[in-house]
């Protein structure tokens, strides 16, 4: 296993650094200076004072509207996304009802990085350590990717030891009870993958285009999961535990594919946050400029009863600046402590910080279900956001403000930067009947926490996770590079994201037979990896062969639609992304022949993975109930009209797709023998007391003996009966 800060260079970290510095605000009346020469046109988002001024607006400037980007959300609340010079938006200002006209400059999460990692991929050899065929299954049946079962046992000290910032918040909530009623936590991030260890009882996508994608790939960068897995991971033995496992999480995806987000896109997210309901917003995000027009949102979801609780920042000792929108009166504020319960070296902690929280080496559940350990003020604001929902349960008719006054009061001011102290839980709910009097009377002195901080050792945290969790699918891998993980996982959303927008899209979409197309895309992934694109194609057979199987379009339909991508631009029906060069984002004249060959040879596993996950996607069942992956989860994985049992069985699906997913990426790095045995993973194997596999798949066993041409050394009967039971 590769050291930890390998891992760490590998996933989003830290609160979203947003970056806005060059953001302008035009006041009414008033014109900018132009610099002269040649104006770059640039996105402004804009606040009218009402809806007359905006249909006027609208049509006097309807060159200049980005359409996609007006959606009703913003429409409702006057707001307008256009295009056009700075020169153009000075005059735009100065119209009568233009509140606020600001630059929508795209926000980008920060990310830690050493390089350790940044070389191209090797791959193992035929003659390699990895050799697998049918001979190294399991007299059960089962196939393991390195030959054995992984140990999955955690010690209880262990465990304790990597979830310490529980224990350090006194939040190991099975030592007290909290209020039943339900708290809806929106999760205004990147999104929050499906898993089997988070309900997400509703999800809302605001990323233009990516409406479509599934909730297996709809966090591509990691960080909004590992908000979610904090606040309300579930107490299962698995994964990591949050705070409020019992909190209802609304995920509210804001920051695209590239942890990139505008500021109309965060305005408008916490409007969709108010239209929801919502209870708490968390925003592990910030930036050093204030916006008039994100700060009227705040005000809006504090006018509608909702606590905002944000990351302060990690600008340390820069200049100890907290971030907006957590600079906000209206919003709590949070900065981070470490493993010995002091400030963090890295945290903002200016006098806007009002609590305290754990925010280094801190436990998150990754895309894969695998555990990390990550910093930043984000995650120290996900502990906050768990705790005021478990104290919001106990009574849902107390304020905001009751709950960010006994959050701050109950804290453990013996640490902390003088106005703010570390959480703890369980003596706010220990002194919560007499806080109520206190806040009441307006007089909350005589509340002091006096408790030992506790703290944990640095080296002992980190060696509890090395020995206990393995690492992720995409990121896991050595010969793996930065560059190519990002190329690997474009391939896998793509065809979520345009699925709708052009036919021959769907081709990708598994809709004849997921595991003959998985294969066939595998193959045709090495081959171009090696061989280019070209000699690829006309050399790599589909399983299939050329004819119908289950569904709606040839075997060629696939092989059709890769060749035809550099004849697609954006003009096209459904905007696809162009040729190689815009779909990779690579820059005009910026690639090598042998670069795009093997970038191509990435997107194109990405597309394999993909169609071998949707097998779970669109044809898992349980008890004869169809999931296809386009309803709302509430209706199947926490809404009310299932039992527990099916609930469990349909989550299931997510953790198996996974290994799946795994299986297949250890033979893109082994010995690149795609087949069915990537779909031979039994799920006891993996998640205890699910021996009798409660899910089963439609047309599985189907798929399964017309995808596979190679010979089953006698161990057919097994294989079949493995595919034969789980098959509806």
């Amino acid at each position: 296993m590769r050291k930890r800060n390998l891992i760490k260079s590998l996933a989003l970290v830290m609160a979203v650094s947003t970056g806005l510095a060059g953001i302008g605000t035009y006041p009414l009346n008033a014109k900018a200076d132009i610099v002269s020469g040649i104006e770059d046109v640039q996105q402004y988002v804009i606040k009218l004072d009402a809806a007359d001024t905006y249909e006027k607006i609208s049509e006097e400037y309807k060159t200049s509207v980005i359409d996609e980007s007006i959606t009703k959300v913003l429409k409702d609340e006057n707001i307008m996304v256009v295009e056009m010079t700075e020169d153009e938006a000075a005059e735009l200002a100065s119209n009568d009802g233009v509140e606020t006209v600001e630059k929508d400059v795209f926000v980008t999460g920060s990310t830690i990085s050493n390089n350790v990692n940044d070389k191209e991929d090797v791959f193992v050899g035929t003659d390699g350590e990895n050799i697998h065929d049918i001979s190294d299954m399991e007299e059960d049946g089962s196939f393991y990717i390195d030959g054995e079962p992984e140990n999955t046992d955690i010690s209880e000290e262990d465990k304790k030891n990597i979830e310490w910032s529980l224990d350090v918040i006194n939040a190991n909530n099975g030592e007290y009870s909290a209020g039943k009623e339900p708290v809806k936590v929106a999760v205004l991030d990147s999104g929050v993958v499906a898993t089997a260890d988070i309900d997400v009882s509703k999800r809302i996508n605001l990323i233009p285009g990516d409406e479509n994608i599934e909730p297996l790939f709809e966090d591509f960068s990691g960080h909004g999961t590992a908000v979610a897995s904090i606040i309300a991971g579930k107490d299962n033995g698995d994964g990591v535990t949050g705070v409020n496992p019992d909190a209802q999480i609304y995920s509210v995806k804001v920051l695209d594919e590239d942890n990139k987000a505008s500021v109309s896109r965060i305005a408008e997210g916490i409007y969709k946050c108010i239209d929801e309901n919502a209870d708490i917003i968390n925003m592990s995000f910030g930036t050093t400029t204030d916006s008039e027009i994100l700060h009227q949102a705040v005000k809006a979801a504090e006018d509608a009863g909702i606590l905002m609780v944000a990351a302060a920042g990690n600008r340390g000792e820069s200049d100890k600046q907290v971030e907006y929108p957590a600079a906000y009166p209206e919003v709590l504020a949070v900065g981070a402590t470490g493993t010995d319960a002091e400030l963090s070296g890295m945290s903002s902690n200016g006098e806007e910080v009002e609590v305290l929280a754990p925010g280094e080496n801190v436990a998150v559940l990754g895309i894969w279900d695998e555990v990390n350990l990550m910093d930043g003020t984000s995650l120290s604001t996900a502990e906050v956001t768990g705790a005021a929902s478990v104290l919001l349960s106990m009574d849902k008719s107390k304020s905001p403000e009751f709950i960010r006054s006994l959050l701050n009061t109950a804290s453990n001011q013996n640490v902390g930067t003088g106005n703010a102290g570390i959480i703890d839980l369980s003596y706010a709910i220990s002194v919560y009947d007499e806080f109520v009097g206190k806040f009441h009377e307006q007089d909350t002195e005589g509340i002091v926490n006096t408790r030992e901080v506790k703290t944990y050792d640095e080296g002992d945290v980190e060696a509890s996770w090395k020995t206990a969790y393995h690492e992720t699918i995409f990121d896991g891998y050595e010969g793996l590079s930065d560059s190519a993980r990002r190329v690997i996982k474009k391939g896998l959303i793509y065809p979520d994201k345009y699925k709708y927008n052009l036919e021959r899209v769907q081709a990708l979409n598994g809709f004849r037979n997921y595991i003959g197309d998985y294969i066939y895309l595998a193959q045709l992934a090495r081959n171009t990896y090696m061989n280019g694109l070209k000699k690829a194609l006309e050399d790599t057979k589909h399983p299939l062969g050329t004819g119908n199987t289950n569904g709606k379009e040839s075997v060629q339909d696939v092989k059709n639609y890769i060749a035809a991508i550099d004849n697609f631009s954006n003009e096209n029906k459904g905007g696809v992304g162009g040729t190689w060069t815009d779909i990779l984002g690579y820059s005009a004249g910026t690639v090598t022949e042998e670069k795009l060959r093997n970038d191509q040879g990435r997107f194109i596993i990405g597309l394999a993975v993909h169609s071998a996950m949707d097998a779970y996607s669109h044809r898992g069942r349980v008890q004869g109930i169809p999931y296809d992956g386009t309803q709302a989860d509430f209706q199947t994985l926490t809404g009310g009209n299932y039992t527990q049992k099916q609930k469990e069985a349909f989550a299931l699906r997510w953790t198996v797709a996974k290994k799946v997913a795994e299986a297949i990426m250890g033979q893109w790095k082994g010995e690149h023998s795609f087949s069915i045995l990537q779909f031979h993973r039994p799920a006891h194997t993996y998640v205890e007391g699910h021996e009798d596999e409660t899910f089963t798949m439609q047309h599985f066993l189907a798929y399964a003996k017309n995808s596979d041409g190679s010979d089953w050394s006698g161990r057919k009967a097994e294989v079949q009966k493995f595919f034969s039971d789980r098959t509806e």
